[in-house]
């Protein structure tokens, strides 16, 4: 109402639209929300839908909306081409943007069977799709399938196309990938809107993961395994060649890099060395080997790593 009105004003039709200032409800978390067919649900359907049944398959393996659908002729199907494809013009595509909708080969062998010997390119694909929320639902209750689940879900013809987005998630497409099939604008629409997580493996994912049962690892030669030096330099505990300590030096805010622990390797960095290179004296400080936190870092654990200027005004200050 309040666009209608919008456009009334814009249009000199009334002087000011008077539901400017009435605040929205906050509908948001009532919405009848959609999901995706379960495999046995899509079967069911199928199975009493009759000549309808070419229509439910396009919808679930190519992701077309209704709209498009109605308004798709023989000339879009592109089914002897050397990649078979449905061509959606741009003026009936929902964004206006021409595309390409590739076909699914059991989808393409059923096509093939349902176009009419002669039949002229600008003919209807599905002429018996009038009213589809109407059909499906009437399929639906032939089935048995509730259209409406425990957890508020409905299931209505535009579902057709979130099971087309779960498909492309179990089978393991990528996240971009799917967004292209979909003709979406943003991945989070894909990802969080239109592809169902109660139908993806949820439970084989986590079942199939490697079981650590805490067993010792056997240390071969003496040594230790193989470790990441990135994350083991970070932890109190490690013994490595990668291990510099931060000490305060006795000056303000200033910190040096000790020596690790006693009897593992060679000292990485003295303050001998830190002290010629912050007063400039060793251009190529090839003794320090630790990154150098900007003073604009924040921890949790350890204050920021810096070296003030000297006295005389020489060195860097980082």
């Amino acid at each position: 109402m309040n666009t209608f009105l919008n456009w009334m004003e814009r249009q000199e039709r009334i002087g000011n639209n008077p539901l400017r200032k009435v605040v929205r409800v906050d509908i948001r978390g009532q919405q009848k929300r959609r999901r995706a067919f379960t495999d046995e649900e899509f079967n069911r359907l199928l199975a009493v839908a009759g000549e309808r049944k070419i229509v439910y398959q396009a919808a679930a393996f190519t992701g077309l909306r209704v709209g498009e659908l109605q308004q798709l002729i023989w000339g879009d199907m592109k089914l002897d081409d050397p990649r078979p494809h449905i061509l959606v013009r741009a003026a009936t595509a929902k964004n206006r943007r021409e595309a390409i909708v590739p076909l699914h080969p059991q989808l393409l062998a059923e096509l093939k069977v349902a176009k009419p010997t002669n039949v002229a390119d600008t003919q209807p694909v599905f002429s018996h799709l009038s009213n589809a929320d109407r059909q499906i639902r009437r399929d639906l209750d032939a089935a048995g399938i509730q259209r409406i689940d425990t957890m508020g879900r409905k299931l209505d013809f535009h579902c057709l196309r979130y099971t087309f987005a779960t498909k492309l998630a179990r089978s393991g497409i990528s996240m971009r990938l799917a967004q292209e099939l979909m003709r979406h604008s943003d991945p989070r629409l894909t990802a969080n809107i239109y592809t169902d997580t109660s139908c993806l493996p949820t439970f084989e994912a986590v079942s199939g993961l490697e079981w650590q049962s805490g067993a010792p690892v056997a240390i071969e030669g003496g040594k230790e395994p193989y470790s990441h030096s990135q994350l083991d330099s970070q932890k109190a505990d490690f013994r490595g060649q990668n291990q510099a300590q931060m000490v305060a030096n006795g000056t303000d805010g200033e910190f040096l890099l000790n020596p690790p622990h006693d009897g593992d390797c060679a000292v990485l960095a003295g303050p001998g060395a830190i002290e010629n290179w912050r007063r400039g004296r060793d251009s190529n400080p090839r003794y320090l080997s630790a990154h150098l936190i900007s003073s604009q870092a924040r921890s949790t654990t350890l204050p920021p790593l810096r070296f003030a200027a000297s006295s005389e005004g020489e060195g860097p200050q980082t």
